[in-house]
């Protein structure tokens, strides 16, 4: 119970970058080595292309479709020459549609008269290379229309000129290279990885109602005629000891590491004594709000 939260607190004071250097590492904005994108309709699954031709009996609707298809893409041909309309209607549903539904969409006019091909490309702002990869899809129909051949196709590569080492320079940036399996990183990391610590050490008080569920210890008390006032309070009293404890040793490392550390950490913030009060006050609070919902959960516990 002490050991985890003890042991996380002081990986976090020691070891986590100022909020300077997560700043200064997230705009530098390096180019990796190999990052590079086919813009092909297949970097979109899954999703819904939008499509519309003006003669159906040709082969080159057939083959538009044929190769969306193949592309892991579900074709919506409608009959009409209304894409945007039926797009922006679309839209207008739900967010994951707006964002993940509708990509690109294509418009086929093929003029008998003259043999020429004339395409539309549409493309969603909301997500990269749409503009590309709606005009690849055009291109690609073309060259295979006036080629008369199925089988070709244009393939545009996205490939970054400038390239950096990913190898790690300081401290602060093995940390944050660790922590980049969040989408999104806090600016403010103490405070993140603080109430996770918070998190871990009260919830590790099921532990204690777990082990009494199963030594039947309960049972036994309240058969000999032991109340249950008794009984609730002295459980309160032990979880709130605990945690008054573990509070406690958490407060003195965190005005430990504010005296002795980096002058830019966000735990200097808390080394003037009304801070370092405020911090422990919070700390004890939070792990006391947390009994209600652990002992309203033990019930359910066999």
């Amino acid at each position: 119970f002490f050991l985890c939260p003890i042991l996380l607190q002081i990986l976090i004071v020691a070891a986590i970058p100022t909020p300077t250097q997560i700043l200064s590492t997230l705009l530098q904005n390096d180019h990796v080595k190999g990052a590079s994108v086919q813009l092909v309709p297949s970097i979109y699954n899954l999703q819904t292309i939008v499509t519309y031709g003006n003669n159906n009996n040709t082969g080159t609707l057939t083959s538009l479709v044929r190769y969306l298809t193949n592309q892991s893409a579900t074709v919506d041909l409608i009959s009409t020459d209304t894409i945007l309309t039926y797009i922006q209607s679309q839209y207008r549903q739900t967010e994951t549609i707006f964002i993940h539904k509708y990509q690109i969409a294509q418009g086929l006019y093929n003029n008998v008269t003259t043999t020429s091909l004339t395409f539309d490309a549409f493309y969603s702002t909301v997500n990269y290379h749409t503009a590309a990869v709606s005009l690849g899809v055009s291109m690609t129909q073309l060259y295979q229309f006036y080629s008369n051949s199925q089988s070709k196709q244009i393939i545009t590569t996205n490939q970054p000129i400038i390239t950096t080492n990913s190898a790690s320079t300081s401290k602060a940036a093995d940390v944050l290279l660790k922590l980049f399996c969040f989408d999104t990183i806090p600016l403010s990391l103490f405070g993140f990885l603080t109430t996770i610590v918070a998190m871990i050490f009260t919830s590790l008080l099921i532990s204690i109602v777990i082990k009494e569920r199963m030594n039947h210890s309960k049972q036994l008390q309240l058969m000999c005629k032991l109340p249950k006032f008794i009984y609730w309070f002295s459980n309160v009293m032990f979880d709130f000891i605990l945690c008054l404890i573990i509070c406690s040793i958490l407060t003195i490392i965190i005005k430990i590491a504010a005296s002795s550390t980096d002058p830019l950490a966000e735990v200097v913030a808390f080394g003037s004594m009304p801070q370092t009060l405020l911090f422990f006050l919070v700390l004890l609070l939070y792990s006391c709000a947390s009994f209600p919902y652990i002992y309203v959960w033990s019930f359910y516990i066999n």
